[in-house]
């Protein structure tokens, strides 16, 4: 449909050589970018900001290095998302206790 927004594909944002199971995507830094975190084994997350990607012309990824201890002993159970409102991505440890998610 004409005037129907959709997606527009820019191509290959990263070439990382992690496995994908343990990379996020938030915007740590709150400049509308979205972040790349590798969450470590142990809950440690190293931080690249996005800097305009892989896409030609762009500034790249900046690596910022280890920016959480971690609490969580399953890089599974780390997610990112903005809880308070501040624009920037929050350090989520996601538990389930009773079939809920604490």
């Amino acid at each position: 449909m004409a005037g129907t927004p959709g997606w527009t594909h820019i191509g290959r944002v990263t070439t990382a050589t992690h496995d994908r199971n343990p990379i996020r995507f938030a915007d740590n830094d709150g400049d509308n970018r979205t972040d790349y975190h590798l969450v470590k084994p142990d809950g440690k997350v190293d931080l690249y900001r996005n800097r305009g990607g892989d896409v030609v012309g762009s500034g790249g990824w900046e690596a910022v290095g280890q920016i959480a201890t971690g609490v969580a002993e399953d890089h599974s159970r780390v997610q990112f998302a903005d809880f308070t409102g501040d624009q920037r991505a929050d350090y989520i440890h996601a538990v389930t206790e009773g079939g809920s998610v604490i």
